[in-house]
């Protein structure tokens, strides 16, 4: 049980019914992860101390919900990635830098200006 759950039970049955109201708002719906490396959990258990009190679900949903809003900005920018990769891939196309013209002279000579 939980530190508030044990507070609240130490309480009058005011309280205890107050709890059992919050817990079937809440639902008691329950997860089990295993395998999860120990930095890892470390790392979880002390973001839900800090940041929610302890509550590991309500740290886990909003881990989730962030994933949920990060994941199609993310996929969004691979694509963009891949587009500029295809763009860097073609062939440069460059203007010729010397243009060369001709101009005919009164006296009949052809000659060439190069720019």
């Amino acid at each position: 049980m939980t530190e508030l759950g044990e507070v609240l039970m130490s309480g009058d049955n005011k309280q205890k019914e107050a709890f059992d109201r919050i817990k079937k708002m809440i639902g008691s719906e329950k997860i089990v992860i295993s395998r999860v490396p120990a930095s890892t959990k470390k790392g979880f258990v002390e973001f839900a101390r800090a940041e929610y009190c302890d509550d590991w679900g309500m740290a886990f949903k909003f881990l989730w919900d962030y994933y949920n809003s990060v994941c199609p900005e993310l996929s969004l920018i691979d694509m963009r990635i891949t587009a500029l990769e295809q763009k860097l891939q073609q062939p440069v196309q460059t203007a010729s830098t010397t243009e060369t013209r001709h101009i005919r002279l009164l006296n009949g000579n052809n000659i060439e200006v190069k720019k």
